[in-house]
C-alpha cells in the first residue's frame, strides 16, 4: 500500500480554511509553527504542507502494508475500546484512506465472522453427538429386535448433507435459526447494536443540519463522517460477540440442561447493552471535546447527547429494512438445503 499523496492545496486540518493566502505572506523563510486565522487551530506547517508525514505507528489507515495492518489491529482495537485515549492521540493533521479503512473493517469482521461460526458449529456438532449417544444408550436397553425401529433416532454426522445444512446455518445464524435453541442473545443485541448505529448517525445529522452548529465548530463535516464510520465498528463486533455467546450458551444448555442459564444469558445481555450505549456516546463526547477540540459548553453537549437518542428511530428503520432482507436470505436458504 502506498500513503495518500500531499495535498494540492494547504488547508488547516480542523475548518478546511486555505492556508495559501498566509502561505503568500513568507518573504524570506517558513515559520515553524502557525495557527489558522479562521477557526485558530495551532499547527506545524510542515504537518498541513505534507499531512502523509503524520504517521501514527499504532493506526491500521497509516500501515504501508498488509502486514503492518495486521500488526497494527490490536492497538487500534485497544485505543478505540477506550475513546478518550484514542482520540487524544488522534492527529487531524495526518493522512486519511477510507479505503484502508473499510478494507481493515471487512478484514476484521470477516475474521470475527468466521470465529464464530466455528463456535456455532462446535456448538451445535457436540448437541448432535450427545444427542446419538442418548439415542445408542436408549437402544442398548431395548429387546435385539424391536431395535430396527428406533434406527432412526440416530443421526448420520458423516455426509455432505449433515454438515452441509449445519455450516451454512452457523454461518447465517440468526437469519438461519432451525436447530439451535439459544437464548435468542445475538437477536437481541443485534437489534440493540443497530440502535446505536444510529445513534451515530443522529449525531452527524445534529452537525449537519444546524448551520449555527457547523459555524460555531468550525469543522469540517469530513471529520464527523469518519467518526460515524469508525463508531460502527464496535457495535458489528459485538454482535459478534453475542454469536460466540449464544453458541456457549447451547452448548452449556446440552451439558446441564437443569441449570437457570436463560437467566445468566439475561444479565450478560442486559450489560452488554449498557456498555455499547456508554461507549457509543463516550466515542461522541471525546470526539468533540479532545479530538476536534469544539468549544462547547458541557450543559449543550449533554442537550446534543439526549438529542442523539433520538437516533433509536432511524436504528428502529434499519433493523424493519434488515429484517426484509433476512426473510430473504432465509428463503434462499431454504431453496439450496440450509
Amino acid at each position: 500500500m502506498t500513503r495518500d499523496r500531499p495535498q494540492s492545496t494547504p488547508i488547516c486540518p480542523k475548518c478546511g480554511y486555505d492556508q495559501s493566502g498566509e502561505i503568500a505572506t513568507w518573504e524570506s523563510s517558513c515559520p515553524v509553527e502557525g495557527i489558522c486565522p479562521e477557526c485558530g487551530l495551532g499547527f506545524a506547517w510542515a504537518d498541513v504542507l505534507d499531512p502523509s508525514r503524520v504517521d501514527l505507528a499504532w493506526y491500521v489507515e497509516h500501515a504501508m502494508s498488509k502486514w503492518e495492518m495486521v500488526r497494527r489491529t490490536i492497538p487500534t482495537l485497544w485505543l478505540l475500546l477506550i475513546p478518550n485515549r484514542y482520540w487524544s492521540r488522534m492527529r487531524m493533521e495526518s493522512s486519511r484512506s477510507l479505503r484502508r479503512y473499510a478494507i481493515w473493517i471487512f478484514a476484521v469482521m470477516a475474521v470475527a465472522h468466521l470465529l464464530s461460526t466455528i463456535a456455532l458449529v462446535v456448538a451445535s456438532h457436540s448437541n448432535m453427538k450427545q444427542m446419538n449417544a442418548s439415542a445408542l444408550q436408549f437402544l442398548a436397553n431395548q429387546p435385539p429386535a424391536s431395535r430396527g425401529q428406533y434406527q432412526q433416532l440416530l443421526y448420520d454426522v458423516d455426509g455432505v448433507d449433515y454438515w452441509w445444512p449445519l455450516i451454512g446455518e452457523s454461518l447465517l445464524y440468526p437469519v438461519v435459526n432451525r436447530s439451535m435453541d439459544t437464548g435468542g442473545m445475538t437477536l437481541d443485541v443485534g437489534s440493540f447494536a443497530i440502535g446505536c448505529a444510529g445513534f451515530s448517525v443522529m449525531w452527524f445529522v445534529l452537525f449537519c443540519a444546524f448551520p449555527t452548529t457547523r459555524k460555531r465548530s468550525q469543522l469540517r463535516m469530513v471529520h464527523v463522517a469518519r467518526a460515524m464510520v469508525v463508531a460502527g465498528l464496535f457495535p458489528l463486533l459485538v454482535i459478534e460477540i453475542a454469536r460466540v455467546g449464544d453458541a456457549l450458551l447451547f452448548a452449556a444448555i446440552i451439558r446441564n440442561p437443569m441449570l437457570a442459564f436463560d437467566s445468566m444469558a439475561m444479565t450478560i445481555l442486559f450489560w452488554m447493552m449498557i456498555c455499547l450505549l456508554v461507549w457509543i456516546q463516550w466515542f461522541w463526547v471525546s470526539a468533540v471535546w479532545i479530538g476536534w477540540k469544539v468549544k462547547i459548553r458541557w450543559y449543550e453537549l449533554i442537550l446534543v447527547v439526549f438529542a442523539s437518542l433520538f437516533g433509536i428511530l432511524i436504528g428502529s428503520f434499519l433493523v424493519f429494512v434488515l429484517s426484509f432482507i433476512g426473510q430473504g436470505i432465509e428463503m434462499v436458504a431454504s431453496q439450496i438445503g440450509i
